[in-house]
């Protein structure tokens, strides 16, 4: 199931739209583009020359080694690499698992770290609102109630630390950081990470950092600070990255989880974890294999994160000259939300249904398809918010843009 079909999926439970039937409709012409694509691998195509020579040594030597924890030298190639970006502590490969996607991740640690709850009330998780619909799939699917804690629109979407504390309840058992976040571009400064720690441990709450768009920057390069978490006893930090946007292979279908903390329970959690990973052991053996190599010649992949930055230059400058949308351009990662300056009130419509109008017709007219604002929960008063990939072929996303601020011109409700 595509990403875009498992939302429209989610959202019919709760409100009729017709979104999904419109893209259907025109989605095969020639002239439709997709605004929200977040398919690396349809703007870049990693070398098939240096796949295949990275997958025929792998079946030239081919041995199976299962491992609860996944392949050591898969293992040892995320540590070497996640240690020259982080700041103040080292991961080593035996605080390391291997899963197929960050999805299974998040399961994967929802599912070991609640299945002693006992009680009939279910365990919550703070997850950062503007948030991708997925999210909170993952929660009902591990039978987690998910809350949120607001990023500030006003402070370049800094996370609200006072709503992190606000929601925090005796059934708290997990924080998630997105960072670059989805769809908002922030990045969590080291400053703010070091303040929730002190809120999580004090609470202790396990913190989840999901930063797979960590290589797509537009400031400066993104590093952890994780020094200050020796002094936290009761903290324990699960780190969440995979190959599907790293490298623009979402079909070789490599994730992992690396695991930080001082908790004396961390040992405890590990071996949970390897039983559970053990029972399944989904990542395959070829990605696993290939992965020393994809690392040991990563500078590749400059050819896409040059894109992308190519990319939003262009939006950056097209949209600093038009008076239509007001927006905050992303730190990091590929998505940006606009929100209209004007405001718009139709009788008898919710805000949500005159952004799902406002989609529905720019298909129609100008086929551009792009994510209203309501998809991330997220609402301003009465204004127009939408959500849009920075990843994309240039010379469509510069037709795009066009196509949609001529069609903001014409729309009334």
């Amino acid at each position: 199931m595509q990403g875009w079909d498992f939302v429209c999926i989610t959202l019919s439970r709760f409100m009729l739209n017709n979104i999904y039937e419109t893209r259907e409709k025109y989605s095969k012409s020639e002239n439709f583009i997709d605004l929200i694509s977040t398919d690396l691998s349809k703007i870049y195509s990693y070398p098939v020359d240096k796949l295949n020579s990275y997958i025929k040594k792998y079946i030239d030597n081919r041995v199976y080694e299962p491992d609860s924890k996944g392949i050591l030298k898969a293992r040892l190639a995320i540590s070497n690499y996640e240690n020259s970006k982080l700041e103040g502590c080292k991961i080593e490969a035996e605080n390391i698992f291997i899963t197929a996607s960050t999805s299974e991740s998040y399961n994967l640690i929802f599912q070991t770290l609640t299945k002693s709850n006992n009680t009939k009330e279910k365990y919550e998780v703070l997850l950062p609102n503007p948030s991708y619909p997925l999210f909170e799939e993952l929660t009902k699917y591990s039978n987690l109630d998910a809350k949120y804690y607001n990023q500030v629109r006003d402070n370049n979407w800094e996370v609200d630390l006072e709503s992190i504390i606000k929601n925090i309840t005796c059934k708290t058992k997990f924080i998630v950081l997105i960072s670059p976040n989805n769809p908002t571009g922030n990045v969590i400064n080291n400053e703010v990470f070091k303040k929730i720690c002190s809120i999580a441990n004090r609470n202790k709450i396990v913190i989840i950092i999901d930063e797979v768009f960590n290589e797509f920057t537009y400031e400066n390069e993104i590093t952890w600070d994780m020094s200050g978490i020796v002094k936290f006893e009761d903290l324990i930090i699960f780190k969440l990255n995979g190959i599907s946007k790293m490298f623009a292979l979402p079909d070789f279908k490599l994730a992992w989880i690396e695991i930080y903390g001082e908790s004396t329970k961390k040992e405890e959690l590990i071996e949970e974890l390897e039983i559970s990973n053990d029972m399944f052991l989904s990542a395959n053996s070829i990605s696993q294999n290939i992965l020393p190599d994809l690392f040991n010649d990563i500078d590749c992949m400059k050819d896409l994160k040059n894109k992308l930055k190519t990319n939003f230059k262009i939006i950056n400058d097209k949209l600093s000259k038009q008076s239509d949308f007001e927006y905050i351009l992303p730190k990091a990662g590929i998505h940006l939300i606009l929100t209209t300056k004007k405001e718009y009130s139709v009788v008898g419509k919710s805000l949500e249904e005159i952004e799902e109008i406002f989609v529905s017709k720019l298909i129609e007219k100008e086929e551009v398809f792009i994510h209203p604002g309501f998809f991330y929960d997220y609402h301003d008063q009465k204004r127009l918010s939408f959500v849009m990939s920075i990843a994309n072929d240039t010379i469509k996303l510069t037709k795009g843009l066009d196509r949609l601020f001529k069609f903001l011109t014409t729309f009334h409700g």
